[in-house]
């Protein structure tokens, strides 16, 4: 995967389906290169159907919409731009968050409330801090030997743990990670480029 901004993110640990691991990876490379923690922000896309409706996903047909049960990818904020970075698009990568919004959701107010997407901002610190998944919830649906090569991600005190289904039940209040609609997402956006 090459970012397209930094050259030692071009060997970033990939594994098809297991995004929540690939963005893990992603920021704390980010981070390691020098680029601002508090410039990151993990986008967890989700809704209470599980049913997410996303274009340009290099898994499902080109020109087709397919559906994620979550999805996640790394919102960086930088002078001027607000850039999504997506291993899984077939956008430019990274792209501009409204572009990105725009090729890859369809209309939200067109599609029926089951699927809505909503999305839970996690700051990159708190994510690379407390990021736990025991990988169960794909058991059963790729092959072992389609897992992540890399050892499990975890924080070494178990009491610091957040588990990808504590972050993916977006019911779940997580204290600094917010859960909006796009259109607040983008205002969200929008707020911190002005304060930041």
């Amino acid at each position: 995967m090459s970012s397209g901004t930094h050259p030692a993110l071009d060997q970033v640990p990939y594994t098809a389906r297991f995004c929540e691991e690939n963005i893990w990876w992603l920021a704390r490379r980010m981070v390691d290169a020098g680029i601002a923690e508090n410039t990151l922000w993990v986008l967890l896309f989700s809704n209470a159907w599980r049913r997410v409706l996303m274009w340009n996903q290099r898994a499902f047909p080109a020109g087709a919409v397919g559906t994620w049960d979550y999805h996640v990818v790394l919102l960086q904020f930088t002078k001027p731009a607000r850039l999504v970075h997506d291993p899984d698009t077939r956008l430019a990568n990274p792209q501009d968050l409204t572009v990105y919004l725009a090729r890859s959701f369809p209309p939200q107010h067109r599609l029926p409330l089951k699927f809505r997407t909503r999305v839970r901002l996690i700051p990159a610190q708190h994510y690379l801090a407390h990021f736990y998944s025991d990988r169960k919830h794909m058991r059963g649906e790729v092959a072992e030997s389609e897992f992540p090569r890399q050892a499990i991600i975890s924080p070494a005190r178990p009491a610091d743990r957040t588990s990808l289904q504590q972050y993916w039940d977006l019911s779940h209040p997580i204290n600094s990670c917010p859960v909006l609609d796009l259109a607040g997402l983008s205002a969200f956006v929008t707020k911190e480029a002005i304060t930041g």
